[in-house]
């Protein structure tokens, strides 16, 4: 122990050393020193520092945390549990009971709320040798006589440091584990009962130690302006770091890697959009939010790529930035309806022009060409305000997308509430109750932890495992419950159906239920995939570069008339989309007397691919849905928005809007919207739907049998050239027909060009 000022410090010893990272003007000096934890209760330097180091999600409050200061990997107490504590133990039937070194970084905690601090305190040099970083830490080069040796201290203050284990956070939890299990110093910590079943003595921990590298920064202190300026602190290093490490070792995945890229400028953006969501407060309870994170990094590939609301998800990390890179920096053939430039890959995303153009009249618009891939290219400063002023364009039709479409509003109400059940306090003093808010609205991938520890303990089939078996069981009961219950609320909700009287005791229509369930389910699949999300944001996108050409002083279109346009758009899209999603008047809903046509109706099979509708236009062509029938949805969300089911009210909500200036612009762009929307009908989706359906195998093969019985009977090759003709034309009118049938199921009409312009422009 050491005692400076009153403060009480921690000493560990090791070996000493130094590195460099970065390069040229960036270089940042780093110092280590490479001592040992331990397991156990004997009070040396080793188990003290195993008290103290802690994985990330124990020091922080992770949903308070931001996505730049979220570093680490998953981790998988299942895999902890299961596979590294039996290998220390020697039950794995190995001898070796050794681990390669962990690698931490020593930071400074906030004293108020999560996160750490971004520099050390300013150091004091009372020697060549020794360091102070005033309550936090200091380190010391040990001498021996007047010559110094490669040995050194790190004195540390246990209240106000923390170590963020940047590399081997598994192997650490393995030995963590075993020192709580002996120390029996878990606390109520959620993770806890994953080692409930391991038992362990002193004697089998005496020869167990992990190596430690500490790492810190000297230039890293409040004192350094320059590096202030630059915007290199702690948290950029501790990513810097983890990058290097993982890179060189294992793939993280690519969530992650987007995560921590600080070159990508979407992903930038992907991260600012995902910390709007999750920094959320209770007075947003009500709309979108991240309650849980997820990025399938773990050795065992738990998670599902995703940073969603536990499996409750509607969006991905992937997803956002593939947006973000298409409206930001996506090729200007992909701005107009009737053309196709896939922006789904990331190669048709490299347009060097798109930026300074959408940034024209904003303190950055001095930085032609903007590559997508330069984030480390201009000064911090410049970098916040191009991410800033690009995030505000995108997230106001992400976000708003998130929380206003009716959709994804019922889904954010429920969520809420079943949030609010499950914190009532009589659920959270079951047990079971209190393990499935965790696995639903905490950590990160706790959920497929969870059900990794479950899988496992039944192999194993011991008797003492039995109750925390029949504990799982309960859980997953209980989970199972929880989710069926809100799927079920949500459908009810968004086909306006009084929940408690349809699935009341005396309702045993079991297949009105199922119905419902499917129809919602279809429905919520398709607008949480990249396709969906991925076409509104460029059917908005495209409107906007659409009106933004009918303006005289369009190669001067300046950033704040965008901004009107986004909004502008925006506001009357959405208005438009929630009429079409949204029960009709006329509808009728008796669950008891089993009248339920809302299941029929336009709004339930609109997205159905078995069904008459738009998708089931598609399908005609296309089965599988990905990200790259984003251009289908495009059209789709074009074409419902200036339909007659939806016209009127995005008329009157842009007469609202008080923007006499943009509905004059959009009345003006009308004719090529038009234009635009029926090319699409008819010379891709309607055409392609023809041309599948003439060459699918089965016609093929009718068309051999009619030419072959032809031959036979001894027609002329005149003749039998007609037969096949006729047959051909044949089933392109049939597939005409059923093309024009899903459109007329989902648009109610199909108009020509001169008839649509008309009734758009009529009251505008």
């Amino acid at each position: 122990m050491s005692n400076t000022f009153g403060v009480q410090k921690t000493s560990v010893f090791g070996s000493f050393g130094e590195f460099t990272i970065g390069d040229d003007s960036n270089t940042i000096r780093a110092k280590y020193i490479l001592t040992k934890i331990r397991p156990g209760n004997e009070g040396t330097p080793e188990c003290l520092l195993a008290s103290q180091m802690m994985p990330w999600r124990e020091v922080f409050n992770v949903e308070e945390l931001s996505f730049d200061e979220l570093l680490q990997r998953d981790l998988d107490d299942s895999r902890v549990a299961h596979d590294l504590i039996p290998y220390l133990l020697g039950e794995s039937g190995n001898r070796a009971k050794f681990f390669p070194p962990i690698l931490a970084v020593i930071v400074p905690r906030k004293q108020v709320g999560a996160g750490i601090k971004r520099f050390y305190p300013k150091p004091k040099v009372q020697e060549k040798l020794i360091e102070k970083y005033g309550e936090l830490f200091d380190f010391e080069q040990l001498k021996w006589g007047e010559q110094a040796t490669p040995l050194a201290s790190l004195s540390y203050n246990s209240q106000r440091s923390a170590f963020i284990i940047v590399d081997g956070q598994h192997r650490a939890m393995a030995v963590l584990a075993l020192h709580r299990q002996l120390t029996n110093t878990w606390g109520d910590k959620p993770f806890a009962p994953y080692y409930d079943h391991i038992s362990v003595t002193p004697k089998q921990v005496k020869s167990i130690e992990l190596p430690t590298c500490i790492i810190y920064f000297p230039d890293l202190h409040e004192g350094n302006l320059d590096l202030q300026k630059k915007g290199i602190d702690l948290s950029s290093i501790c990513r810097e770091i983890f990058i290097v490490v993982n890179r060189s070792a294992k793939r993280v995945s690519e969530s992650r890697e987007l995560l921590l890229d600080d070159e990508d400028i979407a992903a930038h953006l992907m991260r600012q959009t995902l910390s709007t969501l999750k920094n959320r407060g209770e007075e947003h309870a009500g709309s979108a939010r991240i309650y849980s994170i997820s990025y399938e990094d773990s050795d065992t590939k738990i998670g599902q790529k995703e940073v969603v609301s536990g499996r409750l998800k509607y969006s991905s990390a992937i997803a956002l930035h593939k947006i973000h890179r298409a409206v930001s920096f996506g090729a200007p053939e992909a701005f107009k309806i009737d053309d196709y430039h896939d922006i789904s890959d990331g190669r048709r995303t490299q347009n060097k022009n798109r930026s300074p153009e959408i940034l024209l009249g904003t303190d950055v618009d001095h930085l032609d060409p903007l590559e997508y891939n330069s984030g480390k290219s201009y000064p911090p400063h410049e970098v916040d305000e191009i991410v800033k002023k690009l995030g505000r364009l995108a997230d106001k039709t992400l976000v708003n997308l998130f929380d206003k479409f009716r959709p994804f509003e019922i889904h954010n109400n429920e969520l809420k509430n079943l949030k609010t059940r499950l914190s009532d306090p009589q659920a959270r003093s079951q047990k079971e109750q209190k393990e499935a808010y965790t696995l639903i609205f905490e950590g990160s991938g706790v959920r497929n932890v969870f059900e990794s520890h479950f899988m496992r303990l039944k192999e194993e089939k011991a008797d003492h495992l039995q109750p925390q078996i029949k504990f799982c069981e309960s859980v997953e009961r209980t989970l199972n419950q929880h989710e069926s219950i809100f799927q079920r609320r949500r459908a009810c909700r968004f086909f306006s159906i009084n929940y408690d009287l349809f699935y009341s005791e005396d309702n045993d229509n079991q297949s009105e239920k199922k119905k419902l369930e499917e129809r919602a389910r279809k429905l919520f699949q398709t607008i949480s995939t990249q396709a969906f999300q991925l076409g509104y944001a460029m059917a908005i996108f495209t409107i906007v570069e659409e009106l933004k050409r009918n303006q005289s002083d369009s190669s001067s279109f300046k950033y704040k008339k965008r901004r009107k346009l986004v909004h502008f758009v925006t506001e009357v899209y959405l208005t438009a989309l929630n009429r079409y999603f949204s029960p009709q008047e006329n509808e009728t809903h008796r669950p008891r007397t089993g009248d339920m046509d809302i299941l029929e109706s336009r709004t339930a099979l609109v997205f159905d691919a078995n069904s008459i509708g738009l998708r089931g236009l598609l399908a005609m062509n296309v089965n599988e849905l990905n990200e790259r029938q984003w251009r289908f949805f495009r059209y789709a969300i074009l074409e419902i928005i200036h339909s007659p089911i939806c016209w009127d009210v995005a008329k009157e909500k842009m007469k609202q809007m008080d923007s006499k200036w943009a509905l004059e612009c959009y009345k003006k762009t009308i004719p090529r919207i038009v234009v635009g929307i029926i090319s699409e009908r008819e010379k891709k989706y309607v055409e392609d739907a023809v041309k599948a359906y003439v060459e699918d195998p089965d016609f093929e093969n009718l068309r051999m049998r009619t030419e072959s019985e032809a031959r036979g009977a001894k027609k002329t090759e005149e003749q039998i050239r007609q037969s096949i003709e006729e047959l051909q034309a044949t089933r392109k009118a049939d597939a005409r027909k059923r093309a024009l049938n899903h459109l007329k199921a989902s648009l109610e009409t199909i108009e020509n060009e001169k008839d649509m312009v008309k009734r758009l422009r009529t009251g505008l």
